[in-house]
């Protein structure tokens, strides 16, 4: 069980923290915009003030126009907060049902004879579309959380972090073609 735990955290450590540093990124945006705001309207009320959000402002097409650099931020760090819980989901739900596979599985040979092919597949497929996830969040958090919090990012980590997972997708795609085959039939 403590290994499972282990298997877990491990599975969910770079989406949480991904999506805790985003999120610290964006209410780092959200009050820089305010001050932004205040000092460009010195005369505003501060229920005027609170309704002029940056999120407010990034869901109103007419006025993201206008200010599209914080808006193009805003909406790049979203989505990569947002990949970064889908990929939370997947590496907790997943695991789940291959479990759940497996029980099934116990008591029917012939069910697990079918399908276990296809279901490494399968697995191996999910298992590469989640590093390939758990890299971009990666990156995305590198890249906004070190520009919004020092003014500078290292291109270097960043890329490495990409081919990284790039390269452990391929390498399990890769070995996935190379595990199962089909034995010929002897009757």
């Amino acid at each position: 069980m403590l290994g499972k735990l282990k298997l877990l955290g491990v599975l969910l450590a770079i989406p949480l923290i991904g999506y805790y540093v985003l999120g610290c990124v964006i209410s780092k945006e959200e009050q820089e915009w305010r001050q932004a705001v205040q000092q460009n309207f010195k005369d505003i009320s501060p229920d005027r003030l609170n309704a002029i959000t940056l999120k407010n402002v990034c869901e109103n097409a007419e006025l993201a126009s206008k200010v599209d650099d914080a808006c193009s931020t805003y909406s790049h760090v979203q989505d990569v907060r947002r990949l970064s819980l889908w990929a939370c989901v997947v590496s907790v739900l997943f695991p789940l049902l291959v479990m759940l596979a497996g029980w099934v599985c116990k008591a029917n040979r012939n069910l697990l004879l079918s399908i276990f092919a296809p279901g490494l597949y399968v697995t191996n497929l999910v298992v590469s579309a989640v590093v390939v996830m758990q890299g971009i969040v990666l990156m995305g958090t590198v890249y906004y959380g070190e520009s919004a919090f020092t003014n500078r990012v290292h291109y270097g980590y960043i890329i490495l972090f990409g081919f990284a997972a790039l390269a452990g997708a391929f390498y399990i795609i890769k070995g996935t073609f190379g595990l199962v085959k089909r034995r010929p039939r002897l009757l």
